[in-house]
């Protein structure tokens, strides 16, 4: 099994279920198994946001716009963390 895929797992679970520090942390362990992946860290600031955990959310979603190469974010991805950024810099 792909390292960080459990985690992203449970990470989903907690978010389906409002959870949303459960599910951010768990996407953050999904993060550190796969350094690589924009979108581990993109669901892990979408949760943080979701949260109310604004400086965690920005600084998670500024690293997943950041990543580039195979494990970018989409195009639709990145409008939504940005428009997320830009929500909380309007706070």
């Amino acid at each position: 099994m792909v390292r960080g895929t459990n985690y992203f797992n449970r990470g989903l679970k907690f978010l389906h279920n409002g959870d949303f520090k459960k599910a951010a942390k768990q996407f953050d362990r999904a993060s550190a198994q796969q350094p690589a992946s924009g979108y581990n860290r993109y669901m892990a600031g979408s949760s943080y946001y979701l949260a109310g955990n604004f400086d965690r959310a920005k600084a998670r979603l500024e690293k997943a716009l950041a990543t580039d190469g195979e494990y970018a974010l989409s195009q639709k991805q990145q409008l939504i963390a940005r428009n997320m950024l830009k929500q909380m810099a309007e706070q």
